[in-house]
C-alpha cells in the first residue's frame, strides 16, 4: 500500500466517523474538511469533462 493510499484510507475512515457523529480531534476535523473539499473539486472536474457536459456547453454556445 502506498503512502497516498494510506492517507486516503485514513481520511475516509475519519470522514465516516464525522458522518456518524463520532468525536474526533480538531486537527483531524480540519484534515477531513480539506480532504472533502479536494474530493468535491475532483468530482466537479470529472463532471465538467463528461461527454454530456461537453454537449451541453456546445449547445449553449450555438444558441447565441
Amino acid at each position: 500500500m502506498t503512502p497516498n493510499e494510506c492517507v486516503n484510507e485514513r481520511l475516509e475512515m475519519l470522514s465516516n466517523m464525522v458522518r456518524k457523529g463520532e468525536p474526533i480531534g480538531l486537527l483531524e476535523v480540519l484534515e477531513v474538511i480539506e480532504y472533502q473539499e479536494q474530493l468535491k473539486q475532483v468530482r466537479h472536474k470529472q463532471k465538467s469533462n463528461s461527454f454530456f457536459s461537453k454537449i451541453k456547453r456546445f449547445l449553449y454556445l450555438t444558441d447565441e
